[in-house]
This record gives structure tokens, C-alpha cells and sequence, in this order.
């Protein structure tokens, strides 16, 4: 398969899951087939090393962990939100905690 039809499918992946811009995902789509193709040439299967056979599969595994990190980032992000928000309220209540004692003297 040519690096061009492996960049457009996984660039367009990228593009779909991340919501990113396109030339974002077209540098990281483009790193990440460098990678693959060294791979492939660089780390040749020898009689000590039979598993070293690389196809898309290993591509996809690192797409998807590309995904699930993102999805993961996004949720800290979420949580950190949360927490922002509901310290707010609390120094909101003391806030008028404080000025209601105030107004009561």
C-alpha cells in the first residue's frame, strides 16, 4: 500500500475522531507512517527475531491508542471543570456567608 492512500485513510480518521484542523492531523498522520515505514526497514525479521513483521494492524494499534489518549485527555479536562466550578459555588456561599454576618452586627 503507498504512503499516499495510508496517509488520506488515516488522516481522514484523525480529522473525523479529533475534530482538528486539517493540517494537524495531516503532520501527526504523516509522522506516524514515517514511523511505520522506518519500522518496516529498519527492524527486517531475522531467525532470532520472527516477530519483527510489521503491517497495519501495528499502524491501527497506534492510531487507536492516539484516540484513547485524546478521549482520556478530554475527560481530566471534564473532571477539571467540575471541580473549578463547585469551588466557585463554595467561596460564592462564603462569600454571602460572610457579608450576611457582616450585615447582621
Amino acid at each position: 500500500m503507498s504512503v499516499n492512500i495510508l496517509e488520506k485513510i488515516y488522516n481522514s480518521i484523525l480529522v473525523n475522531q479529533l475534530q482538528e484542523d486539517a493540517k494537524g492531523s495531516s503532520f501527526l498522520s504523516g509522522m506516524c507512517i514515517q514511523i511505520f515505514k522506518k519500522m518496516q526497514i529498519e527492524l527486517l525479521p531475522t531467525p532470532n527475531r520472527m516477530h519483527y513483521l510489521f503491517n497495519t494492524r501495528d499502524l491501527t494499534k497506534l492510531y487507536q491508542g492516539i484516540l484513547q489518549y485524546k478521549s482520556r485527555f478530554q475527560q481530566e479536562e471534564k473532571e477539571e471543570k467540575k471541580r473549578k466550578e463547585s469551588e466557585n459555588l463554595i467561596f460564592q456561599d462564603l462569600m454571602q456567608l460572610q457579608q450576611n454576618m457582616g450585615a447582621g452586627n
